[in-house]
Parts: structure tokens; C-alpha cells; sequence
């Protein structure tokens, strides 16, 4: 069975793995990894720009903050604007 080359995360070369049962082994450093079912959804997974997802959603979580925030003094000033506006009518 030809293997496609594929990307070594330990020292981040691409080669064929060794399949050896269910582990492949990567034949520049030696990482091995079982192969088996996929943990969708458990530890931290790298992007290609070495930001993890968490780092990303914890960024977007603040920006998101932010601008509420932001919006949130916008409409304190228009209303303590049109207050004022109000009080020196009468």
C-alpha cells in the first residue's frame, strides 16, 4: 500500500510514515503515534500559524467584550446627552 507523504509534528518534515500494525513511525526522527479512532474535540489543536484554536476563540471572546463595551458607553452618552438636552428646554 503506497502512503502519501504527510506532515511530521515532531520534526516537522514531510515523510511517508512506517506503518507497523496501528502505529506509524516516522522514518527522520522516530515520533510514533497509534492509529485508531479520531478525539475530535480534546486537547488543543495547532493551526497552520502556530495559534491554537483556544488562543482564537479566547481573542474573539475579548474583541467581542470590547465593542460591547463600547457600544454599551455610546448609549449612556446619547442618553445622558438627551437628558441634558431636556433638562435646559424647559
Amino acid at each position: 500500500m503506497n502512503e502519501e507523504p504527510a506532515f511530521c509534528p515532531h520534526c516537522r518534515q514531510e515523510v511517508v510514515f512506517a506503518i507497523t500494525g496501528k502505529t506509524k513511525r516516522c522514518p527522520e526522527c522516530g515520533h510514533t503515534y497509534r492509529m485508531g479512532r479520531r478525539l475530535y474535540g480534546r486537547g488543543r489543536s495547532r493551526r497552520h500559524d502556530g495559534e491554537s484554536e483556544s488562543d482564537s476563540s479566547l481573542k474573539f471572546l475579548v474583541i467581542a467584550i470590547v465593542v460591547i463595551c463600547g457600544w454599551i458607553m455610546v448609549v449612556i452618552g446619547v442618553l445622558f446627552a438627551g437628558c441634558l438636552a431636556m433638562t435646559r428646554i424647559h
